[in-house]
């Protein structure tokens, strides 16, 4: 256990750093927008490229392990319904806000956590499970939510319309854009030239030290509100009952390998995506996400260690 935390540690402490950098103005706040998008537009797109067009034994065509796939993508849609339905059942939350909160509990802060965390314990296998997982979340959890929440909230609104405006802004996620791009070169058996893959090895290589850094000034720009018990339960649900319900599916569900499996039970135990308090801000949810994804941070670092001891 003591090896786990040591591994760990050096993670959290990119993550303080970060918070302490913004939160005491070492760096100017508007910076941390151009952090972001460096990581999520640059650094994690060379990452997912060189994770995918890379062959890696018992992956399908593209990179892919199914199984993995239909296996992580139904434990966090279960347990986003699971989380809508606690928050109207026990919090009478509006229909809005709680798939926003439902959302929370089951979609990972997979680009500036999720890899840093998993790459380090597990090895090269987590940069393929980690493009599966970007999938999973960017082009059906989030845009899936977003369209039940602003349907649940002005039952009038065009589900269609909603529907093919958050699948039109999902194709210009670069993170998708960067999958498709890395299956088509894998496809027809592009191997790009030396000084090309020396650079993109590079620039995935500053991905995970950048994004945790992120996650720290992300953590500073919000206040922690009154909001106690729904964040408390949000937080639990992210870091306990997503995992629960992954590794429920991976048993479920053959063909999934026992390092790929760990691998996404560890995501599934991450923090909640580091936009969520974003998202639940035109429900009137901002403070109980922004408080959510503080304590859901800070707790991780005690779940997530005692989670990866007993997985590897």
């Amino acid at each position: 256990m003591l090896e786990i935390i040591w591994i760990t540690l050096p993670l959290y402490l990119l993550i303080l750093a970060g918070y302490a950098a913004f939160r005491w103005q070492y760096l100017v706040t508007d910076g941390l927008g151009a952090l972001g998008a460096f990581v999520v537009r640059v650094s994690l797109p060379a990452l997912i490229f060189q994770a995918i067009a890379i062959p890696r034994e018992g992956q399908g065509p593209g990179g892919f392990e199914w199984s993995f796939l239909i296996g992580y993508l139904g434990a966090s849609l279960v347990g986003m319904v699971i989380g809508r339905a606690i928050m109207r059942r026990l919090f009478d939350q509006g229909p809005g806000i709680a798939w926003v909160f439902g959302l929370g509990m089951a979609s990972s802060n997979t680009g500036f956590m999720g890899f840093a965390i998993t790459s380090l314990v597990f090895g090269p296998e987590a940069a393929a499970a980690f493009a599966m997982i970007i999938i999973v979340e960017s082009a059906v959890m989030i845009p899936l939510a977003m369209v039940a929440a602003n349907v649940a909230s002005s039952p009038e609104a065009d589900w269609k319309a909603l529907a093919w405006r958050s699948l039109s802004h999902a194709a210009r996620n670069p993170l998708l854009l960067a999958v498709a791009l890395a299956v088509a070169a894998r496809s027809i058996g592009f191997a790009p030239p030396a000084p090309l893959e020396t650079a993109i090895t590079m620039m995935a290589a500053v991905a995970a030290p950048v994004a945790l850094f992120a996650v720290g000034g992300t953590v500073a720009r919000f206040p922690v509100s009154g909001a106690w018990r729904r964040a408390l339960t949000i937080s639990a649900a992210k870091l306990l009952l997503h995992p629960a319900l992954t590794a429920a599916a991976f048993w479920l569900l053959p063909g999934v390998s026992p390092g790929m499996a760990a691998i996404g039970i560890a995501n599934a135990a991450m923090p909640m995506l580091s936009l969520f308090p974003l998202l639940g801000q035109p429900y009137g949810g901002e403070q109980v996400c922004a408080t959510s994804l503080i304590l859901s941070t800070a707790a991780s670092f005690a779940t997530i260690s005692l989670l990866v001891a007993w997985l590897a």
